[in-house]
């Protein structure tokens, strides 16, 4: 009796405590939306294509008005301008379209209508479903502590890890993935943590897939947790590998299945003519724009200058054309997506040493982004409480977690390897702080760790305390023998020498292949770029360059510009030129500064500039540059695609240095 009374009490005490968790985040979260609103901050997620929850919260099918003639006050609603409306202003669709692109986010449309049809449709009520999936995030991370922290220190945690995840509650579509991904990372630890049974780790696997193929038709991006889900099932649960294995590779499959049949819905029926655009997304993330996020040093080597879904299209058009000879792919198709995977996977081929050092850098981020992402309330621009340069203490911290686990459980110490690797290096693929506030967490896993130890240990510290005996406590705590701690050493060392030796010989790899793509660049023959027009203004002297045209049908293609820059009559220092595109609309511009240091051992330097055309839009090239430095551009040809490489990027040369 007192075993099940026990037993009641301690289920009372957890649920009070997910109980804590979810209202003290719901609650802060309505306050800081509050906030937001107040400071004049608008709630942006897309809102214009909010039409199928419209249609949904108002009884009718899932779609849209493929006419899109949508009465006024519809429209006026989808553009922010008024925030509520009736069921009697939504008419149903004189032709409804119910595979729209947004059929993407069909849960969360399904979601947000079912919310709708009990407070009426307004953006305000939005919120309480922000607000929600922050508060079920916050469970997950909870329930992520509380496998190994006393029920106090994994509540506080989890209260802090879901700190940096307030300021991205007004964009809904960059919060909602968190809920779903947080869960398969809970489910990978309590597969880690918990000997299930058979039945309960087929169920474990089912319920995550489940709950991922519902988190996919909110963003795609919870497909994050697969790997760490199918190899903690398959290596890493607490059984001999013989043992599980098999019901690992069983297990993987119900995960899938399930995940296919909560996902169908948000797949687009007409597959043929729509795909994933996952690679289009994730070629974006090699722009320029995120080098400073990841503190890496300006390079020679640019593979996209621009942030910009219309820049990669084009590129993606021109590789098409250029090396595969199809017809026009357009845009986040099946067949578009097939070219931007040669892309990126040509890219990573090429600098695979670049990509592992973004993935470290993305890690030095990462690793105690939990503290340094905590908002400053002093600060009105979104400064942070922290450096980020004190990374290496949470690198150290979790190098001691780790050696510890390694002690105590192989097994266990590798997967705490595995996922922190895993984990604090895909961001790379888009490193922007709305692509991994969710891993907020990581920072205060070593922390915890150490304090439920001292919990744990509490009484027999006391004890000790009192007899003036440190080995009373120190034999409390079965440490592990001396042989465990040189195994785990050797462990450490051995994983630290073959990341050192892949990373070297990444480079070794890269230096080759690079050196001949750039070779290829700088040696192709070309053909002298005429000048269409010369003006000077400010200083500046602009030199617009003639002699491409868009051939046959195609409404975009690519040609290479190469400019030597340079000479005996070019003063030595560093220099600046502006190399851009542009057509008859200015919203069409893209241009970029390069810097051109130039030094003895470098007298002369080459700039290889792939540029995208698009007829009507884009149609001229130029270069901008110091009046003074007029004299330094040497020449400027068109290279002839034929004789270039299939992977074009932008590069900065010094022929003979």
């Amino acid at each position: 009796m007192r075993t099940s009374s026990g037993l009641a009490r301690r289920r009372l005490w957890e649920l009070l405590a997910v109980a804590l968790v979810a209202a003290a985040v719901f609650v802060r979260s309505s306050v800081e939306l509050d906030l937001a609103r107040e400071r004049g901050v608008v709630p942006s997620f897309y809102q214009g294509y909010y039409e199928p929850a419209m249609r949904v919260a108002c009884g009718q099918s899932f779609g849209v008005d493929r006419a899109k003639e949508l009465p006024r006050e519809m429209d006026a609603f989808l553009k922010l301008e008024r925030d509520s409306l009736s069921c009697d202003l939504v008419p149903p669709a004189g032709d409804l379209d119910v595979n729209p692109p947004t059929r993407v986010w069909y849960h969360l449309m399904i979601t947000t209508g079912a919310l709708w049809k009990v407070t009426g449709i307004s953006w305000q009520a939005v919120d309480g479903l922000a607000a929600g999936l922050l508060s079920l995030a916050a469970i997950f991370v909870y329930g992520l502590f509380r496998l190994w922290m006393p029920i106090p220190i994994a509540l506080a945690f989890s209260l802090l890890s879901i700190g940096p995840g307030l300021r991205f509650l007004p964009f809904l579509r960059d919060l909602n993935k968190a809920p779903f991904i947080l869960a398969s990372f809970f489910v990978a630890a309590l597969l880690l943590s918990r000997n299930l049974t058979r039945r309960g780790f087929f169920a474990a696997m089912t319920g995550i897939g489940l709950w991922l193929g519902i988190g996919y038709g909110f963003r795609p991006d919870v497909l994050i947790g697969f790997p760490l889900l199918v190899v903690t099932a398959i290596f890493f649960r607490p059984a001999p590998l013989s043992r599980i294995w098999q019901d690992g590779v069983i297990g993987t499959v119900m995960l899938l299945a399930a995940f296919l049949v909560a996902a169908s819905p948000a797949f687009p029926a007409s597959s043929t003519t729509k795909g994933g655009c996952h690679w289009h997304f994730a070629l974006l993330g090699l722009s320029d724009v995120h080098n400073q996020p990841l503190g890496l040093q300006p390079s020679s080597v640019s593979w996209y200058s621009h942030y910009d879904d219309l820049l990669v299209w084009r590129s993606v058009e021109s590789y098409a054309e250029r090396v595969l000879a199809l017809p026009e792919v357009g845009y986040c198709t099946p067949m578009y997506d097939q070219v931007s995977r040669s892309i990126y996977l040509e890219i990573i081929h090429t600098f695979p040493g670049d990509f592992l050092s973004r993935g470290l850098s993305a890690a030095r981020q990462i690793i105690g982004y939990g503290l340094w992402g905590l908002p400053d309330p002093n600060s009105r621009v979104g400064g942070f409480m922290i450096s980020r340069r004190s990374w290496i203490g949470w690198a150290v911290a979790w190098m001691a977690a780790i050696l510890v686990l390694l002690a105590h459980d192989v097994r266990r110490g590798l997967f705490a390897c595995f996922a922190l690797a895993y984990l604090c290096a895909y961001p790379l693929v888009q490193f922007q702080e709305r692509h991994y506030f969710h891993l907020a967490f990581l920072a205060w896993v070593p922390l915890g760790l150490a304090l439920a130890l001292l919990v744990r240990q509490r009484v027999a510290l006391q004890a000790a305390v009192r007899a003036r005996s440190l080995g009373l406590w120190r034999a409390s705590l079965n440490l592990p023998p001396p042989a465990a701690w040189g195994r785990a050493m050797a462990i450490a060392v051995g994983l630290a020498a073959t990341a050192a030796a892949v990373s070297f010989g990444a480079r070794r790899y890269q230096e080759v292949a690079a050196a001949v793509l750039l070779g290829q660049y700088l040696h192709a023959p070309g053909e002298a770029a005429s000048e269409a027009a010369v003006s000077e203004t400010d200083g500046k002297r602009r030199i617009t360059y003639g002699g491409f045209a868009l051939a046959g049908e195609r409404n975009v293609a690519g040609r290479a510009l190469r400019l030597e820059f340079g000479g005996a009559a070019c003063a030595m220092g560093s220099h600046t030129l502006t190399v851009g595109v542009s057509g008859p609309d200015p919203n069409y511009e893209f241009k970029k500064d390069y810097a051109v240091p130039l030094a003895p051992g470098k007298p002369r330097a080459v700039l290889f500039l792939p540029l995208y055309y698009q007829r009507s839009r884009i149609t001229e090239a130029w270069v901008e540059l110091p009046r003074a430095d007029g004299t330094c551009l040497v020449r400027a040809e068109w290279v002839d695609p034929k004789a270039l490489p299939s992977l074009w990027v932008s590069a900065t040369l010094y022929p003979g240095a």
